[in-house]
């Protein structure tokens, strides 16, 4: 998905990375997948918001994916966190990185 972004295909990063998401959810494949209808929601006026959703829905599995693992990643509450920050949802934003430094 990664390199898909880099070489300008957003359709196929897209299609990809909802691929590995559906694998398997962990820090990696949520952050990827947040990042990308991030990336695509800031480009379209008329999706935005279902893209902004599913980009939530993704970021919180992937946090819930952290907790139960016990791994020590940051992405996701990062990821979600900035995504709150695009939609001017700025004490979410805060609420979110205060919990990103506070993961163990």
């Amino acid at each position: 998905a990664n390199s898909f972004s880099a070489l300008k295909e957003p359709d196929e990063a897209l299609r990809v990375a909802r691929k590995a998401f559906a694998i398997h959810t962990d820090h990696l494949s949520s952050t990827t997948l947040g990042n990308t209808l991030r990336g695509k929601a800031q480009k379209s006026k008329l999706e935005a918001g279902e893209l902004y959703e599913e980009a939530e829905h993704v970021m919180l599995a992937g946090m819930h994916a952290v907790k139960i693992s016990g791994e020590k990643h940051e992405h996701p509450f990062w990821t979600l966190a900035m995504l709150y920050w695009d939609q001017g949802d700025y004490l979410e934003f805060l609420n979110l990185a205060k919990e990103g430094f506070d993961f163990p």
